[in-house]
């Protein structure tokens, strides 16, 4: 007996038979931002004791294979170490002495957790060592079967580590008040003076950012970006993507307006206090 198949049954045969890797979508690599940290007055961390001042686990199945992490040091006197550790081992680090000054490092590999850690050249070193913007992880592919799964995992992804910072923040404001307790007649100057100090150095914590109703996606030429900070009172905010750049207002919802493209935007979201310290993350979203 002879069989005879048409076109559509080889069609057929060819994209359900010979093609199932392909059903869920592309494989691709995707980058989870570092957020803006600014990390205070050392107290105890030099010599061997390091401060874990960012962590990141990737989602489960899914492995870390690279980190970029840029930094500034502004010091008053000897200066900081940094490194990037990587399921517990130091995989880079770099020294910055003399002050002021600025560095960059990276390590590739497969990671279940990362984390950025710094310390202090001698005890009671004072300024911040300063996470800047273009700090990257990268996480290995993740397959997806539209461009709207793709920006709801980023999504996420932006939402955990604006909850990483927001705990960073939160072990800020404790390390500062111990530092305070700790010297009451530091060089004599009282309480009251280290309290203020402690104010002056505050930086706001932005707790969360997504677009309006939470959605990842616009079809038109403007995208809700929705700012929840901590403090949410006395702080002003501003927004920049591609072209558009909202100034400093006080309101937390900004709508871009223009300078949309097709595809993925990034935006940058800034918050800062009456102090005039300044926190940032970014926010991914796509045009369709």
């Amino acid at each position: 007996m002879k069989f005879k198949l048409s076109i559509l049954q080889i069609f057929l045969y060819v994209l359900v038979v010979l093609t199932p890797a392909y059903a869920d979508g592309v494989p691709i690599d995707y980058m989870v931002s570092i957020p803006t940290i600014s990390s205070g007055q050392p107290g105890g961390y030099y010599g061997d004791t390091w401060k874990t001042i960012w962590s990141y686990s990737p989602p489960e199945g899914r492995k870390a294979v690279g980190v970029t992490l840029k930094y500034k040091c502004e010091t008053y006197s000897y200066g900081f170490r940094t490194r990037i550790v990587a399921n517990g081992v130091e995989k880079v680090r770099d020294v910055i002495s003399g002050g002021y000054g600025t560095g960059e490092i990276s390590c590739s590999g497969s990671y279940d957790l990362v984390e950025v850690q710094w310390q202090a050249l001698r005890e009671n070193e004072a300024g911040p060592m300063t996470i800047l913007t273009g700090s990257t992880v990268t996480v290995e592919g993740y397959v997806a079967s539209d461009v709207d799964v793709i920006a709801a995992k980023i999504a996420a992804e932006t939402a955990a580590t604006n909850a990483t910072s927001a705990n960073s923040a939160a072990n800020n404001a404790a390390l500062y008040a111990i530092n305070a307790a700790n010297n009451t007649t530091y060089n004599g100057q009282s309480v009251a003076y280290m309290t203020s100090m402690i104010s002056y150095n505050m930086y706001p914590t932005i707790e969360k950012v997504q677009g309006k109703n939470g959605s990842t996606c616009t079809t038109g030429s403007s995208y809700t970006v929705v700012i929840a900070s901590n403090p949410s009172s006395g702080v002003s905010y501003r927004v920049t993507c591609n072209s558009y750049d909202s100034g400093w207002v006080s309101n937390n919802n900004i709508v871009i307006s223009s300078g949309i493209v097709s595809g993925a935007n990034t935006a940058t979201i800034r918050v800062r206090n009456n102090m005039g310290n300044e926190s940032s993350t970014t926010l991914t979203f796509f045009k369709i």
